[in-house]
């Protein structure tokens, strides 16, 4: 039996348990299954599942970082936005919020007269 290497994408949904999704050819399918259940709040990662061959053990890999690496350069290619969640898992600072600065500046001036 041939087997091919395929992706899985596992959650944790705190109130049902581990839950998969996966498309045994497709690290495509795998990350857009990661990228959702990860922008709704849940923990997820994507593995890479090799497949016994020639007497050699099979390999779960862990290749969620990637998934994040592969949405990452999707986005910055489309001159999108990274998502806060995309961020937090970059460790990459948040952009600045022009409205809030201006906002929070306002409230100083106020609280300065006072």
């Amino acid at each position: 039996m041939q087997i091919p290497t395929h992706y899985v994408t596992l959650t944790d949904y705190p109130r049902l348990g581990l839950g998969h999704a996966c498309d045994p050819d497709s690290f495509d399918t795998a990350v857009a299954e990661y990228e959702e259940s990860t922008a709704q709040g849940y923990e997820s990662g994507v593995f890479r599942v090799d497949p016994p061959e020639g007497g050699k053990a099979g390999m779960f890999i862990d290749v969620t970082d990637d998934a994040t690496d592969y949405i990452a350069r999707r986005l910055r290619a489309s001159g999108q936005e990274f998502p806060d969640w995309l961020l937090d898992k970059m460790d990459e600072p948040r952009p600045a919020d022009p409205v809030a600065e201006a906002t929070q500046r306002n409230i100083d001036e106020w609280k300065a007269e006072e």
